[in-house]
């Protein structure tokens, strides 16, 4: 749940649909100049306390090293052991709110991650559109595949808000959504295109996990408003600032 792990990985779906929509002409205009820079708000109020519980959870270490403008070398890992753990939205949102990576694909503050009694998942945020080359650089996916998410990326103007509801479930590394709302810049996504969207999209975060060190998904679902993960994770996740 920190760089490359199921935390960006779960969100990168959005980040997917988002670049897989920019190809199909899908392109919001500038949500600043709307006064909207910031995503939608979901409520999810975590504190200290949320994110000490969550690391002890999930067992593992984050330590900073020193900057460097080239991704390679600027996101490592260490080890592996095993997890078997449920999160609120407020643990799962400290989290996420906690990265301090430099080249991060979305803003860690503004990122919010909300579970619902009935199984579905709500997230809201901001995309780092200038880091998705080097982040994607960063986990190891291939320079052509990089050239083509910076060709789409460019389309966007602005650095986009988004939000999204569905439910989505990892089995064997497996990702499974159903997106029943997408929201770009505050502007609807219509029902079929969020549908060619998804596949795509649950493809990348897949490739995310699979290429993350110390890192797999056995399960991970949303009960009763918790996010249940059974798995490995890396014992410690070295990030540049």
């Amino acid at each position: 749940m920190v760089r490359g792990g199921l935390g960006t990985a779960l969100l990168l779906i959005v980040v997917g649909g988002l670049v897989v929509l920019s190809y199909m002409g899908f392109v919001p205009g500038l949500s600043d100049a709307l006064g909207t820079s910031r995503g939608r708000d979901l409520g999810v109020r975590p504190g200290a306390a949320d994110l000490a519980s969550a690391r002890a959870k999930l067992g593992h270490g984050q330590i900073e090293i020193a900057g460097t403008a080239d991704a390679n070398g600027s996101l490592r890992f260490e080890g592996s052991h095993p997890v078997d753990a449920a999160f609120t939205s407020e643990e799962f949102t400290a989290l996420q709110q906690a990265r301090r990576y430099k080249h991060d694909p979305l803003y860690a503050d503004q990122t919010q991650v909300k579970f619902n009694p009935d199984g579905t998942v709500e997230t809201s945020g901001r995309i780092r559109k200038g880091n998705l080359e080097k982040y994607a650089e960063a986990i190891g996916i291939p320079r052509s595949q990089i050239a083509q998410i910076k060709e789409i990326a460019d389309k966007f103007p602005a650095d986009p808000t988004f939000y999204a509801k569905g439910t989505v479930v990892v089995t064997g590394g497996q990702v499974t959504t159903t997106v029943t709302s997408l929201e770009i810049a505050h502007v609807p996504v219509p029902a079929d295109q969020i549908n060619q969207a998804t596949g795509p999209a649950e493809q990348l975060a897949e490739q995310v996990i699979s290429l993350t060190p110390g890192l797999s998904v056995e399960e991970f679902s949303v009960v009763d408003g918790r996010a249940h993960f059974k798995g490995t994770y890396p014992d410690k996740v070295y990030v540049a600032q």
